[in-house]
């Protein structure tokens, strides 16, 4: 069985954001969360999460 990614058209990629909004919005819409607070993140969390630890820490770069 092969895992790889398949190559992502434009329209795809759109379309997925749209779903992904759409389901963190009906999520967050059962918590009293401030839209100030609401975050969706449109990229891979380990990659995303990195950021701030290495703005914040930077002894942790590439270790997460």
């Amino acid at each position: 069985m092969n895992y790889s990614q398949v190559p992502l058209s434009g329209t795809y990629l759109k379309d997925a954001e749209k779903e992904h909004r759409e389901a963190f919005g009906n999520l967050l819409a059962e918590f009293d969360i401030a839209t100030s607070r609401q975050h969706l993140i449109a990229e891979a969390p380990e990659f995303a999460l990195q950021k701030p630890l290495q703005k914040f820490m930077p002894c942790v770069k590439g270790r997460v």
